[in-house]
């Protein structure tokens, strides 16, 4: 019999068959481990068995319902179905599209108003301050601190990804012009996307 921190040195070798039967001993022995359950709550992980995974952290919650790994686990889980629910969709003839999170967009968005407040402030100096109410002294700061930014906003919302569908083919949209390829396609599309 082999204890938890011997297997976890199988598992980081990649030993992956014989930890998962030195587990199933060890948890004959002790089915309430909960460092055994953990580990083979993991190994379910990198077989991609999600469902076997989520019974197992389910019994370590059941053993232990304050165990921070099992806290963490159902935290990010919680995470990832609200990320599911808004940010994907099933489609009518089968398949899933998902919807991308537009970050650039939000950051240019928000550059663009810290312009838009940034003039309205050096307006307000020109009370203060009558030689700033040039128009060659206004015109570019409007420029650079609003028009400037707008525009950028607006080319980054152009070029910005719109989804991911799959179904048995693989679409890319951004937001006038969409990408479609066979299933054959879809390993060497994603490689070229990730470069």
């Amino acid at each position: 019999m082999k204890h938890v921190k011997e297997i976890r040195e199988m598992l980081d070798h990649g030993q992956t068959s014989e930890a998962g039967e030195a587990i199933d001993i060890l948890l004959e022995l002790g089915p309430h481990n909960t460092e055994a359950l953990k580990l083979k709550a993991l190994i379910f992980q990198q077989q991609g068995r999600f469902n076997r995974e989520y019974e197992i952290w389910e019994r370590v919650v059941s053993i232990d319902p304050e165990d921070e790994d099992a806290i963490t686990y159902f935290r990010l889980r919680h995470i990832e179905d609200r990320e599911h629910f808004y940010f994907t969709d099933d489609l009518p003839g089968g398949g899933r599209r998902f919807l991308a999170y537009p970050s650039a967009l939000i950051r240019a968005t928000f550059l663009a108003l810290v312009g838009c407040v940034v003039f309205l402030v050096f307006t307000r100096f020109t009370i203060h301050y009558p030689g700033l109410e040039n128009p060659l002294v206004l015109l570019p700061v409007f420029v650079i601190s609003v028009l400037i930014p707008w525009i950028g906003t607006i080319l980054v919302w152009v070029k910005s990804l719109r989804s991911i569908s799959l179904t048995q083919k693989f679409e890319v949209s951004t937001r006038f012009h969409s990408l479609t390829r066979l299933e054959r396609d879809r390993i060497h599309l994603l490689s070229t996307l990730i470069c």
